[in-house]
């Protein structure tokens, strides 16, 4: 018999009901997700031991903000090798979600191989593109070549938060398989299995 929650992350791309949480047909409260800034003195830190014994962490003389790390978007190539029209998802994997408002996706190829054309191809105006309710937003793009990936933060898409948009993916989990779903010009080379 298989788990009742063995379903949990698959649905169609694009769609994704919380199987965990209630059906919407009846009227139940909302929560809107919030996030606002607190003294450090309004808050006591402690870490509490296993045996019950209680430390008090005293907050840190000074604090900083770090920068994000900017990458410049690829420059626009012309394709050089044979392509054919297929799904991103017969190269790419994917992972996706909510922070709050934001959506998050990260898109990573397990073929080193295909690093390069990933990297060139998945620039922020062509996730644009391919995610059209995202044409507006303010999206923040990383890459993380060791791991042959390229990650977006969408900001706003799910508006105050998943527990209060109306959207059919409203925590943003269907996200990286929509994006899978979409056909690109793949070059004919990655799309082969190369031999081992």
């Amino acid at each position: 018999m298989k788990h009742p929650l063995s379903l949990y992350l698959q649905s169609i791309p694009g769609f994704f009901h919380d199987g965990g949480a209630s059906m919407g047909g009846s009227p139940r409260p909302r929560i809107d997700y919030w996030p606002t800034l607190l003294p450090m003195t309004a808050l006591t830190h402690r870490a509490v031991r296993a045996d019950g014994r209680t430390i008090d962490v005293p907050p840190p003389p000074k604090s900083e903000t770090t920068a994000q790390p900017v990458h410049p978007e690829p420059a626009e190539t012309t394709a050089a090798h044979r392509v054919r029209r297929a799904p991103l998802g017969a190269i790419a994997h994917a992972r996706s979600g909510d922070k709050g408002g934001n959506a998050n996706v990260g898109v990573w190829v397990p073929d080193e191989r295909a690093w390069p054309w990933l990297r060139a191809t998945l620039s922020t105006t062509e996730l644009r593109r391919l995610l059209p309710e995202a044409k507006d937003l303010d999206i923040v793009r990383h890459e993380f070549p060791h791991l042959r990936a390229v990650h977006f933060v969408l900001r706003g898409l799910l508006g105050t938060g998943g527990s209060s948009n109306l959207r059919i993916d409203q925590v943003g989990k269907a996200i990286g398989e929509y994006l899978r779903a979409k056909q690109l010009p793949i070059p004919e080379e990655l799309l082969e299995t190369p031999d081992h």
